[in-house]
C-alpha cells in the first residue's frame, strides 16, 4: 500500500484513546494572531480546562484498503470531580480524501466546541502529507481561527501508539494515544470474494456520500452510516463469526458468507437504483418517492433523515431483496434464517456506537431530539431495528405468495406503515410538541454545515 493508505488504513484505523492537553504559550501573541473574539474565549477556556482537569481524548478512525477516503471522529473529554461524569468540550469530524501520488491528503473537517457542539461549530478545511511509509503524517489547517502546524508519529513497531503534537504561534496541543479497536484489517489483496463485495458496496456508499455532502443533500446522512455499517458487516463476515456481546458466551459463525454478500448486494442496489432514478427525475419506488420529498420539502435534522431512510430500506427494500435471494434458494429457510439473525446482531452492535456518534455530534441536545423527535431515536436504537428486520422475513414471505392479491396487500402495508411513521415523526402529537419540534428542527437546520 502506498503511504497514505498504510497511514490510515493500516496504523490509523480502528479506535484510540489517550491524554490530552492543550497551552497557550504567549498571550499577546494571541491576542495579535487575528483570532476572533470567540475563538480567544474558546482559547482560554480551553486552556484552563486542561489545568484544572484531566483531559481525554477518544477517536476513531474508519477506512480500509483499496479506498480513496477515510473518516475520523474525535471527542475531548474533561474530568473534573470525580463524582461528576466527564464533560465533553470539543469535538472534530473528518473526512480524508487520498491522493493518488500515495502521500498528499485533502481533509475536510468540521470542529465544534462545548457540549452543545451543534450550536458551536464550523467547517474547517485542512491539508496532510504522509511519509516514512505511513509512520508519519503532517498537517496543515486552521484552529481558533489560526495556522496551526501538527505531526502525527507511529512511535511502537506494532503501530498501536501515537504521538501527536500540534504549535502555532501562540500556543501548543499534545496528545498520545493507544488503539484500543479491532485488529486492522487486512489488505484487499487476502480478502475472500464476500467480503471484497462488501468493501467494494461501502465504497460506492462513499463515493455518493461524498457527492450529496457537495450538494448539502441530507441523503447523505443516511447514506454515510449505510457505508460504515457494510464495512462493519465485512470484518464480520472476514473474521468468519460474530463475538458475543456477553463473554461467556459462545461467538457464533457465519454459516454461508457468499449468501450474506449476495442479500446485501440485492439490499444495496434497491437503495442506489432509487437514489439515481430520483436525481435522473424517473420513476421511484413508492416508499422511496416519499421520503426523498419529504427531505427536500420539510424541515428536518440528520437524525430526522436517517430515521427516515432506515425505516423505508429496513421496511420496503429489505423485504423485496429477501424475497430475491430466496427464490433461488433450493435447501429451504432453515440455515439462511439463521445467518439471517447474525445479520441483524451485526445491526445492533453496530447501532450503538452510531448512536454514540450522533450523542458526540449533537451533545446534549441529543436528548431533545429524541423526545420532539417523535420517535427518531428510537428507530436508530438496536432493538427497534431489529424488530422491523424480523419483520421483514415475514413481509418476504408474503411478496413471495402465489396470489397476487396477497402479494399486492403487502405492497400497500409497506406504504401504510411508513405514512404512519412518517407522521408520527414530522408532525407528532399533541400540537404543544409539533410546534416545540418544528422550532427545534428549524434552529438546528441552520447550523448545518453541510
Amino acid at each position: 500500500m502506498r503511504d497514505n493508505e498504510t497511514y490510515y488504513f493500516d496504523f490509523g484505523h480502528g479506535k484510540w484513546i489517550g491524554t490530552f492537553d492543550f497551552e497557550i504559550t504567549g498571550l499577546t501573541d494571541l491576542v495579535r494572531s487575528g483570532a476572533s473574539l470567540p475563538d480567544m474565549v474558546w482559547a482560554t477556556a480551553l486552556h484552563a480546562a486542561c489545568k484544572i482537569g484531566k483531559a481525554t481524548i477518544n477517536s476513531a478512525i474508519t477506512g480500509y484498503p483499496g479506498s480513496t477516503l477515510a473518516r475520523s471522529h474525535a471527542a475531548i473529554h474533561l474530568e473534573t470531580l470525580v463524582l461528576l461524569p466527564a464533560l465533553r468540550i470539543y469535538t472534530l469530524r473528518g473526512a480524508y480524501q487520498l491522493d493518488p501520488n500515495g502521500r498528499d491528503v485533502q481533509v475536510d473537517m468540521i470542529e465544534a466546541y462545548g457540549p452543545l457542539s451543534m450550536l458551536f461549530q464550523r467547517r474547517t478545511p485542512a491539508t496532510a502529507v504522509v511519509t516514512e511509509g505511513g509512520r508519519r503524517a503532517e498537517y496543515t489547517l486552521t484552529m481558533f481561527g489560526t495556522p496551526w502546524k501538527g505531526v502525527y508519529a507511529i512511535d511502537r513497531p506494532a503501530g498501536d501508539q501515537v504521538d501527536v503534537a500540534y504549535a502555532s504561534t501562540w500556543g501548543k496541543l499534545t496528545y498520545q494515544a493507544n488503539r484500543m479497536g479491532p485488529p486492522r484489517p487486512p489488505s484487499e489483496d487476502s480478502v475472500s470474494g464476500p467480503v471484497l463485495e462488501l468493501r467494494q458496496g461501502a465504497e460506492r456508499l462513499s463515493s455518493h456520500t461524498r457527492q450529496l455532502r457537495a450538494r448539502r443533500d441530507l441523503r447523505a446522512a443516511f447514506t454515510e452510516v449505510y457505508a460504515d455499517t457494510l464495512f462493519a458487516l465485512s470484518q464480520v463476515v472476514e473474521r468468519g463469526l460474530l463475538r458475543a456481546s456477553v463473554p461467556t458466551h459462545p461467538a457464533r459463525r457465519i454459516r454461508d458468507a457468499a449468501w450474506i454478500a449476495r442479500l446485501s448486494n440485492l439490499f444495496l442496489e434497491r437503495y442506489l437504483s432509487a437514489l439515481d432514478a430520483h436525481d435522473q427525475h424517473r420513476h421511484v419506488p413508492r416508499p422511496w418517492a416519499l421520503v426523498f420529498d419529504a427531505l427536500e420539502r420539510r424541515t428536518m435534522t440528520e437524525l430526522d433523515a436517517v430515521a427516515l431512510s432506515m425505516f423505508v430500506h429496513l421496511t420496503s427494500d429489505l423485504p423485496h431483496a429477501l424475497a430475491a435471494v430466496r427464490s433461488e434458494e433450493t435447501d429451504g429457510p432453515e440455515r439462511a434464517l439463521e445467518d439471517f439473525e447474525l445479520l441483524n446482531d451485526v445491526l445492533a452492535s453496530f447501532i450503538d456506537d452510531m448512536q454514540q456518534a450522533m450523542s458526540d455530534r449533537h451533545g446534549v441536545l441529543y436528548g431533545w431530539l429524541s423526545l420532539l423527535g417523535g420517535g427518531a431515536a428510537d428507530m436508530v436504537l438496536g432493538h427497534q431495528v431489529r424488530v422491523l428486520r424480523t419483520a421483514a422475513w415475514y413481509t418476504s414471505e408474503r411478496l413471495m405468495a402465489r396470489d397476487p392479491a396477497i402479494r399486492a396487500d403487502a405492497e400497500d402495508r409497506i406504504v401504510r406503515d411508513l405514512e404512519r411513521f412518517m407522521s408520527a415523526l414530522l408532525d407528532p402529537r399533541p400540537w404543544a410538541l409539533r410546534v416545540a419540534a418544528h422550532l427545534a428542527r428549524s434552529a438546528l437546520a441552520r447550523r448545518r454545515l453541510w
